[in-house]
């Protein structure tokens, strides 16, 4: 995708330029969101036949800004059990995300509807890359947690780093350097 021309076309075109003051507000106030040590967490999509994520999920393609703590999260569904299973793609692959990319079973998860009182109700199940992305924001929560002076970026290089990525073959690989330690880990631009 060329990301840059697909959004000049669409928002340059308003005369009054509203919406790119907007946009740029936007981006701005997420760079600010990381900044104070946020970690942004995009769900990338629900297309199998899409070879890339979302345009919102690569945003750190054309605002490189973002870059340091971002996570585009896709979908997938996991059977098996723990020592044998099988990771079966749903979502949008990660594509031009692959180094900020991650994805998680998102597929049939029940959530709670409400409570009576009595009894508790639980909704039909859903799928998507929706369900998937706050697992993963779950995650950074538990790192946050256990380290709590890793900044937005530490936090987002420590969960990349120690992804399992057993059931692929890397495509790529990225040296994580935050912590000073050279971690190297695969990524792909499927997972």
């Amino acid at each position: 995708h060329n990301w840059n021309n697909a959004f000049q076309a669409s928002e340059i075109q308003d005369e009054n330029h509203e919406s790119v003051t907007r946009y740029q507000n936007y981006i701005t106030s997420l760079n600010n969101l990381q900044s104070a040590g946020a970690v942004i967490v995009f769900a990338s999509g629900n297309y199998d036949g899409e070879s890339d994520v979302s345009w919102y999920g690569a945003l750190p393609e054309l605002h490189s800004e973002l870059a340091e703590a971002w996570l585009s999260v896709g979908w997938v569904e996991i059977t098996g059990n723990i020592a044998s299973n099988t990771v079966s793609l749903k979502g949008n692959k990660c594509g031009t995300a692959k180094e900020y990319c991650l994805v998680a079973d998102g597929h049939e998860i029940r959530t709670a509807a409400y409570f009576d009182g009595t009894d508790n109700y639980y909704s039909n199940s859903g799928s998507g890359s929706s369900y998937s992305a706050p697992m993963i924001s779950g995650s950074i929560a538990l790192l946050k947690q256990a380290f709590p002076n890793h900044t937005a970026e530490q936090l987002t290089d420590r969960l990349l780093a120690s992804a399992n990525n057993s059931f692929f073959s890397p495509e790529g690989n990225t040296t994580f350097t935050t912590h000073g330690n050279g971690i190297t880990h695969g990524y792909h631009s499927t997972w």
